[in-house]
């Protein structure tokens, strides 16, 4: 057998949050969750079920043991996936703030691989507060993803999920548990179509499981985002027959790859006089760059025959660490929503539009976006922000003896 690595710091997950409807109160890949510098990523050998082990205290409850199974069966169930699972009951213990770092080997320089893969209740948030501090149980809904890696195969050997009960209810557990379970099968966050969260009340329903705040309004399952990547990292024969992709790069004004644009793919229908709207309900996106090969090429699979607008939009700024979206912490922001145009350029309007056909067994490749950064605005910029900023024609400035210009 290939020798075992360990991941990363136990002390690294994906976390699911809590979310402030204002968004002010309150990594990775942009698809797979984690990506090596070669463009590779990790996942679970397709051909073994996953196994997982459900925390003891569920075996007393029933109705926790089968939101774990519901869940788990929410992935399954998504037909253009061939990844399996197999339930292998509960733990021989119950694991609570009093064991859980000697379980782990938190802190251990040879920790246990546990390949029962744990799935944990934190039934009132200790483990929790005992890992990212106290009263951080009142924000955090759950954490999760792989513990070990096979790196030489690019596999999954053995992840983790604990799941903190003491912010939910029988509506809302449900979703964080299905949220967890999709870190732990190898996804990142996503942000979908940041407009869709924006308007919550209307289009929650809309915004990927996926995504890295739990919302007053969501879908109790995989969608369209998710079951695309999913299906993506795990594809049954038929997933690249009956979708298609579309595929390009996102480019600074200066030519430079453009790495940490949100690109959303949204299914459009024509209107009698021409004009076309935009189907919000069936939204895929992905991050520029994100198996980070520093070119801005994206990605977007899993499309159904019909017709695209494909466009960029900022990572909100919250979205970072623990729970970002994309490998990239630091990433322009000084950019409006930026619709692909076949007239391409950075002084275009970002409003105009072309629409990309899509054909079931189809790669649509060279779907090139130019950012509309704004640039020489320097008030603006804030902490850790970046702008391109212009000099006039001919100026010039000394500089120890040479002149540059």
């Amino acid at each position: 057998m290939a020798k075992q690595h360990v991941n990363k710091p136990l002390s690294v997950f994906s976390i699911f949050l809590l979310y402030a409807l204002s968004l002010s109160g309150l990594s990775f890949a942009g698809g797979p969750r984690d990506v090596e510098g070669d463009g590779t990523y990790y996942r679970w050998n397709p051909n073994q079920p996953v196994k997982f082990t459900i925390d003891q205290e569920a075996q007393f409850d029933p109705s926790l043991a089968k939101l774990v199974r519901n869940a788990f069966q929410a992935w399954a169930d998504i037909s253009t996936a061939a990844l399996t699972f197999s339930d292998e009951g509960f733990l021989s213990q119950d694991i609570n703030v009093e064991n859980y770092e000697s379980y782990f080997g938190i802190g251990s320089d040879n920790p246990p691989i546990l390949p029962e893969n744990p799935i944990i209740i934190d039934s009132n948030g200790a483990i929790t507060d005992d890992l990212f501090g106290s009263g951080a149980s009142s924000s955090v809904l759950g954490f999760a993803g792989p513990r070990f890696f096979n790196v030489p195969n690019r596999e999954i050997i053995s992840a983790w999920a604990v799941l903190n009960q003491k912010l939910t209810n029988d509506d809302t557990f449900p979703r964080v548990i299905r949220h967890e379970l999709g870190h732990l099968l190898g996804l990142d966050h996503a942000q979908g179509f940041q407009e869709n969260a924006d308007q919550v009340n209307s289009w929650g329903m809309a915004v990927p499981l996926m995504y890295p705040y739990m919302l007053s309004r969501g879908p109790d399952g995989p969608i369209t985002d998710d079951i695309a990547w999913f299906s993506w990292m795990y594809p049954t024969e038929n997933f690249a027959v009956e979708t298609g992709t579309i595929k390009g790069r996102v480019l600074r004004r200066s030519g430079a790859a453009f790495q940490g644009a949100n690109v959303v793919a949204t299914p459009v229908f024509e209107n009698s006089d021409g004009t076309f709207r935009r189907d919000r309900r069936e939204v895929t996106s992905v991050v520029s760059d994100f198996l980070w090969q520093g070119t801005g090429e994206y990605e977007l699979p899993g499309l159904r025959p019909g017709k695209y607008l494909v466009s960029i939009e900022p990572i909100r700024g919250q979205f970072t660490g623990s729970s970002g979206v994309g490998p990239f912490d630091v990433r322009p922001t000084n950019f409006p929503v930026d619709f692909y145009d076949q007239n391409e350029s950075f002084e275009e309007d970002p409003t105009l539009k072309t629409v990309v056909e899509v054909v079931a067994g189809s790669v649509v490749t060279g779907i090139d976006i130019i950012a509309n950064e704004v640039v020489n605005d320097l008030k603006s910029l804030g902490d850790d922000d970046e702008m391109l900023y212009e000099f006039p024609e001919g100026f010039h400035f000394p500089f120890y003896g040479k002149v540059y210009s």
